[in-house]
């Protein structure tokens, strides 16, 4: 920063620098390169209501009938496809939880069978469980070590 020897709220030349004066130093070291001023008017989007924006279900004017029929099309099928794959979820989970009532062993077997596609009852399974766990725990160490040590 231009100013290195004065601290905020420290008195120099008997004024005080202000709140203000510190931000504005720290946007010019810090932000000079960053003047939305310099961005050309081509590379900043039109649209400036946000209702206006594009939305996935209309189909642009300038497409030829063919090209906007197979664009809605595949928007349809895309949001049956997620419509399914949620019922689908759904439907699991009832099962899952009907299963745990009656056996919490076979309810964990059969989650791991169909969500990661391994049985943890066989040693195969147990290996890749035991790798699955010790990734995420790997992983949450990371997390830790990044938020409370630094980068």
């Amino acid at each position: 920063m231009k100013k290195d020897n004065k601290k905020v709220g420290e008195e120099a030349d008997g004024e005080q620098e202000t709140l203000h004066e510190v931000l504005q130093d720290l946007r010019e070291e810090f932000f000079s390169d960053l003047n939305p001023e310099e961005v050309p008017n081509s590379d900043v989007s039109d649209v400036s209501d946000p209702e206006q924006a594009a939305d996935p279900e209309q189909t642009d004017q300038s497409l030829e009938p063919a090209q906007a029929a197979a664009s809605q099309m595949k928007i349809e099928m895309v949001k049956k496809a997620s419509e399914q794959a949620i019922e689908d979820n759904h439907q699991f989970m009832r099962d899952f939880v009907n299963t745990y009532k009656h056996d919490a062993n076979e309810a964990k077997r059969n989650y791991y069978l169909q969500k990661l596609k391994f049985d943890v009852h066989n040693t195969k399974g147990k290996k890749d469980l035991h790798k699955m766990l010790f990734r995420y725990l790997e992983g949450l160490q990371w997390v830790y070590f990044y938020y409370y040590k630094g980068a």
